[in-house]
């Protein structure tokens, strides 16, 4: 029995008899779960660093893009501020090239040194609008008194200096919107004393039917003595058979027309020049190719007499 035992014992089939079927499986199952773990860990590792990396890209992708978004809407408003800068720097050159410096000169020959008008400038039309109301200017001087955009205007007299009379009629001038400078020009003419004139009428009225009366009183005279001659001489032409009217110095009798005179006043003949301001020459004939030749931009409108004022004595019948 010992025999067979110690026979079993040495053979290598009991040392398989001697292994438990549960100790087998333990350590199998051992080594599984080891693996299993190693592996989970291997796969949870990669996928997080996947995730890192997506989410890495994602933001990287946001940031830029808001950055370029940033940039573009940046760039936009800089643009359209660029853009808004020029047009109203164009809409600021264009409006102050559209209006022009207004020069007014008022003129009346004779008057003082000191001598002021007052004038007024609105807009031509049915409305007139006063865009420059009862300023004073000096006379005979040129004298800038605003800035006007293009358009058409008026430019009226609203007082004149003692001695002289306001024009019955406004002053029309343009101005044409290409910034150049527009002169309006106006003349005064010298006032005229009606009343004295009516009395002057008047007197030399009374004073010719006084005349007229004595002229009267001799002719009837004359009258008088021509009938006396008259019948005289139809009582000699009576033998002859014939008889002819008669005055007493052998013409035709005449009655006068009483008259009287009246006293016409002509104001100056002017007419408008243009003078340089620069060299004060006159330059009506060629206002451009003076400009062009000698470089002299500026000018003003001037009064030149032709014909001095006058007066007329007429008789009336």
């Amino acid at each position: 029995m010992n025999d067979g035992n110690d026979k079993h014992e040495g053979a290598w089939w009991g040392n398989l008899e001697t292994l438990k079927p549960s100790q087998v499986q333990s350590d199998y199952s051992y080594v599984d779960e080891d693996d299993r773990r190693k592996k989970f860990i291997i796969i949870a590792a990669v996928i997080g660093i996947v995730l890192v990396l997506l989410l890495g890209g994602v933001t990287a992708f946001t940031v830029l893009s808001s950055n370029k978004g940033h940039d573009s809407d940046t760039k936009k408003e800089q643009t359209q501020t660029q853009k808004k800068e020029t047009s109203t720097e164009n809409a600021k050159k264009k409006k102050s090239a559209e209006k022009s410096a207004i020069s007014v000169m008022v003129t009346a020959d004779g008057a003082a040194e000191d001598s002021k008008a007052s004038v007024s400038i609105s807009e031509k039309g049915k409305n007139g609008k006063i865009v420059v109301k009862d300023i004073s200017v000096a006379v005979n001087d040129e004298v800038k008194i605003c800035t006007l955009p293009k358009g058409k205007y008026l430019l009226t007299v609203e007082s004149a200096p003692d001695g002289y009379d306001k024009p019955a009629k406004s002053t029309s001038f343009t101005v044409k919107g290409e910034g150049k400078k527009v002169s309006a020009f106006v003349f005064l003419a010298k006032h005229v004393d009606k009343t004295a004139e009516s009395s002057e009428s008047e007197d030399n009225v009374e004073a010719t039917p006084a005349n007229d009366g004595a002229s009267q009183n001799q002719d009837a005279s004359s009258n008088g003595q021509n009938q006396n001659n008259q019948a005289e001489n139809s009582s000699a032409d009576m033998n002859s058979g014939a008889s002819a009217p008669s005055s007493g110095n052998g013409q035709p009798s005449s009655t006068s027309t009483p008259t009287t005179t009246k006293t016409i006043h002509h104001p100056a003949e002017t007419i408008r020049i243009a003078i340089c301001d620069t060299c004060g020459a006159d330059i009506t004939d060629d206002i451009e190719g003076h400009k062009k030749s000698t470089g002299h931009p500026w000018y003003h409108y001037d009064a030149k007499v032709i014909k001095e004022a006058w007066d007329e004595t007429v008789t009336v019948n």
